[in-house]
């Protein structure tokens, strides 16, 4: 996942004598940043990287075993792959007012990552209406509900979680969003004789 941090690969050959060398191009990579050893001998070390696009990347690096015997007979490229997801995000909310016994609209969650899956845990922190208080994807319609004299404010909360469709194993947090679905009370009249 972006700002994640990679394993370190050893290299070995089952040839004897052997120079290993590996390397990679960091210009392929523009939205790539913590690429900061370009090449090297037995071991890639491992990473920090960030991913600032909305795609995921495969960093390729090339390693390559060469005899050190006489003749320095160079054997095939092995390539290694280290994907970085983008880190999960999600489009921003405009808050919401509703009137008690109004029926609310299914609120849905957007992001700008195309590749990938995203999804969308929320938490209402106040009960108005809507049962259970947590869910995961869109929040569904419901009868907004608001039994005091006065205007209920409640907060949601939603996490954005992106998984690969190469491996939908590695889950990538985002950053938290949050908006307001305020349910006004009924009016009423008293009298005031």
């Amino acid at each position: 996942c972006s700002g994640g941090t990679s394993i370190l690969v050893n290299l070995d050959s089952d040839t004897s004598p052997v120079d290993i060398s590996w390397s990679i191009d960091p210009s392929l990579y523009p939205t790539i940043t913590g690429i900061n050893q370009l090449s090297g001998t037995t071991v890639i070390p491992a990473f920090t990287l960030s991913n600032s696009g909305s795609t995921p990347v495969d960093l390729i690096f090339s390693a390559e075993a060469v005899t050190t015997s006489a003749g320095s007979c160079p054997g095939s490229p092995v390539f290694y792959t280290i994907t970085v997801n983008p880190a999960a995000e999600m489009d921003a909310v405009n808050n919401f007012v509703y009137c008690n016994g109004e029926n609310t609209q299914e609120i849905t969650f957007s992001t700008s990552i195309t590749d990938g899956t995203t999804e969308y845990n929320w938490v209402i922190d106040t009960n108005i209406g809507l049962s259970p208080l947590t869910g995961t994807g869109p929040i569904p319609s419901f009868t907004a509900e608001n039994i005091t004299n006065e205007p209920i404010i409640a907060t949601v909360t939603v996490d954005p979680v992106f998984s690969n469709v190469t491996d939908p194993t590695v889950e990538c947090d985002g950053v938290q969003r949050t908006f307001t679905i305020t349910i006004n009370p009924s009016p009423q009249i008293t009298n005031t004789e």
